[in-house]
């Protein structure tokens, strides 16, 4: 009994590093510490890390550009879902699969899987849950619609975004939730070559990711934000977001993927 509750605190501390290593941008790390606490999960039968590191593992090694991987981690994070199921797994699972159909550029997958999130998360009747899964849609929506010239995503998007504020007002503290809503705004503004709205929309996000005082850097508000910012904003403004991303290093290092600052 005692071996196999140090194998458990193992699993769980390797998951703890895991979750630290993705927060703070550092996918190698996620990567180890995931697989590690993904077969520590196994041996000892520990369902929910078992699922939590493969899906989380899948998501750092997409962040590493590798999708075929990513897609071999969800279907070990399905096949946990499967031996012990719930709404939240498979809200989770969706909104993952969502995130790899985005990744890879397949515009119909990324909206099927995540607006089945949104719909799961609906019928749980949970407000942050729904404003969580209508912020990944928002902006998953904004960045390919804007990419591709898609008018129906970014309608898309726009709606979600709307909906997150919304709820986003009854929520306590400070989510980041609309702050990614309003990334997602903004990117939608400036596809549709509304410079004003789009460099407005995007300082709030950087306003209330800044409000919400968390030392992650959460690369999902700032790049798209940035971009913005820098090219649409004023001399002053592009020096202050300029010494954040010197603090941050790199951003288009090989490491984070697909953040890319031009």
């Amino acid at each position: 009994l005692s071996r196999e509750s140090d194998r458990s605190a193992e699993g769980q501390m390797a998951y703890g590093v895991h979750l630290f290593a993705r927060s703070k941008v550092i996918p190698d790390m996620a990567v180890s510490r995931g697989v590690e606490a993904y077969e520590k999960a196994r041996e000892t039968g520990d369902r929910a890390i078992e699922f939590l590191a493969a899906g989380g593992t899948a998501m750092a090694v997409l962040d590493l550009g590798d999708s075929e991987e990513a897609d071999a981690w969800l279907d070990r994070a399905a096949r946990a879902a499967a031996d012990a199921p719930s709404s939240h797994r498979a809200r989770q699972l969706e909104t993952w699969r969502g995130l790899l159909a985005a990744a890879r550029g397949d515009a119909p997958a990324m909206r099927a899987h995540l607006e089945q999130a949104h719909e799961l998360a609906v019928a749980q009747g949970r407000a942050a849950a729904r404003c969580e899964a209508a912020s990944n849609l928002a902006l998953q929506a904004a960045q390919l619609g804007a990419e591709a010239g898609d008018r129906s995503l970014l309608s898309v998007a726009e709606a979600a975004a709307d909906e997150v504020r919304q709820l986003a007002r009854d929520l306590p503290g400070h989510p980041l939730w609309e702050a990614q809503a309003e990334a997602a705004a903004a990117i939608v503004a400036d596809a549709r070559g509304d410079g004003t709205a789009a460099h407005d929309l995007a300082m709030a996000a950087l306003d209330r990711r800044a409000a919400a005082m968390r030392e992650d850097p959460h690369l999902e508000i700032f790049i798209p934000a940035v971009r913005i910012v820098l090219a649409r904003g004023t001399p002053q403004e592009a020096r202050a977001v300029g010494r954040e991303l010197q603090v941050l290093g790199d951003p288009g290092d090989a490491a984070r993927g697909d953040y890319v600052v031009d």
